[in-house]
């Protein structure tokens, strides 16, 4: 004889109402259906798990035992079943997101907290790292989800979600010239020696001078330092050149003034996107997804 939930919800209800009438009340059934099986569970171990009186019925030492080892056993076959439930609508689970380290603050630091506070039984799987790292661990499979500093574009085997923008600011010396002026143009950028870091979003932000200032014949002074952003900011503050940063890079206290960069009349921006790939299934994923193009709705409303 196979044990099943069911023989086990029957005999859990007996031993709460105190009867087979009344269990068989609480079931839905008849009641012989109760009577037979608890009377199967019985023979199947050999033992009276029921004291029957007239008065109803009642475990037995062995009874009690074993009762409350089903309870414990339906109880977490519901937890198994809520699990399920709510990972199907991306409400359990796990969820890796990567991004570099410079986004860890602003719009995204804001969608991490709604997830949290909404959804706190996704564990989030947070990873930094780089651009090219970023692209392969998503494309593999080993990440669900990166936010990149890209455009929307040449990524035909990812979707791509086109989230927030930064503005581009130019970082200079406190005494720097240009530092009297209220914002800058592109063109007054001419001639300066730039300082990048090789960590992203360094090399974005190089490729985008390089597209607004080359010309044929003349390239701007591009220096990849092997460093990080806040010891590329330190150097700027020493004179050794300027630099480009996100406005999120913005650290008082060092040195450095920082003025918007303009094309036009256009305030120049860097995007943001997230991109994932085409068949990744995970529930939570559409979840966080969901939270990125609502601009961290729940957030904002709590």
């Amino acid at each position: 004889m196979i044990i099943t939930l069911r023989h086990l919800y029957y005999m859990s209800l007996v031993a709460r109402t105190g009867s087979f009438r009344s269990a068989a009340e609480a079931a839905g059934v008849s009641q012989p259906v109760i009577s037979d099986q608890i009377a199967a569970i019985e023979s199947h171990y050999g033992v009276k798990l029921f004291e029957r009186r007239q008065a109803g019925a009642r475990p037995s030492t062995l009874g009690w035992d074993y009762i409350q080892s089903a309870d414990r056993i339906l109880c977490e076959f519901e937890r198994m079943e809520e699990r399920v439930k709510s990972g199907a609508e991306g409400h359990y689970g796990t969820l890796s997101v990567g991004y570099y380290k410079s986004l860890a603050n602003g719009a995204l630091r804001a969608a991490f907290r709604s997830m949290i506070r909404y959804y706190p039984d996704v564990r989030l799987l947070p990873v930094v790292a780089g651009l090219d790292d970023l692209e392969r661990v998503v494309r593999n499979g080993a990440l669900d989800l990166a936010v990149l500093a890209t455009e929307a574009g040449g990524y035909d085997d990812l979707r791509l979600l086109p989230l927030w923008s930064d503005r581009v600011v130019a970082a200079l010396p406190e005494h720097h010239p240009l530092t009297e002026r209220d914002h800058l143009y592109w063109t007054d950028l001419l001639g300066e020696k730039f300082l990048f870091s090789r960590h992203d979003p360094g090399p974005d932000l190089a490729d985008m001078l390089t597209a607004k200032l080359a010309s044929p014949g003349r390239r701007p002074e591009i220096d990849i330092m092997e460093v990080n952003r806040e010891d590329v900011l330190n150097f700027v503050g020493i004179g050794a050149g300027v630099s480009l940063q996100c406005e999120s890079a913005i650290v008082p206290g060092i040195g450095v003034a920082f003025r918007e960069v303009r094309e036009g009349t256009m305030v120049s921006r860097v995007g943001y996107s997230a991109c994932w790939r085409e068949d990744n299934d995970n529930p939570a994923l559409n979840v966080f997804l969901e939270i990125l193009r609502n601009g961290s709705r729940h957030e904002l409303d709590g």
